[in-house]
């Protein structure tokens, strides 16, 4: 009786931490969300600022370790819709994955750096030739 009790208990702790749900911190996803937002909005053909379009960039790159294959040279924006969806794509799948371990702390930490990719996420989203 002993040994089920003990048994019990332990399957009981394992399972309550393998249930552990989600939680995101919402500044930060809503920052990520903002930048990503002004890459979303220069491909429909809103009007955006350079700076703010750089801004972004540089935002993910420090972020995710990725930089967007973006033009802002010679007019802002994508010269392939694919390359754009598919650094879109990048983009959230690398929220998803990361929303649960990243801070709006660690976020700003990051941006304080002058330049450079967050070296310390596991799941950066780095791609070689990217």
């Amino acid at each position: 009786m002993k040994r089920f009790l003990i048994l019990a208990g332990v399957t009981f702790l394992l399972g309550n931490c393998s249930l552990r749900r989600c939680v995101a911190d919402k500044a930060f996803v809503e920052e990520y969300r903002q930048h990503l937002e002004i890459i979303l909005k220069q491909e429909k053909g809103d009007s955006t600022d350079v700076d703010e379009y750089f801004g972004a960039m540089k935002y993910f790159y420090k972020i995710t370790g990725s930089f967007l294959r973006a033009k802002y040279d010679n007019g802002l924006g994508y010269r392939d819709k694919s390359v754009y969806k598919e650094d879109v794509k990048r983009l959230k799948l690398w929220l998803e994955k990361n929303k649960c371990t990243f801070t709006k702390e660690m976020a700003d930490s990051i941006n304080r750096i002058p330049w450079g990719p967050n070296l310390l996420s596991p799941k950066n989203g780095n791609q070689s030739g990217n």
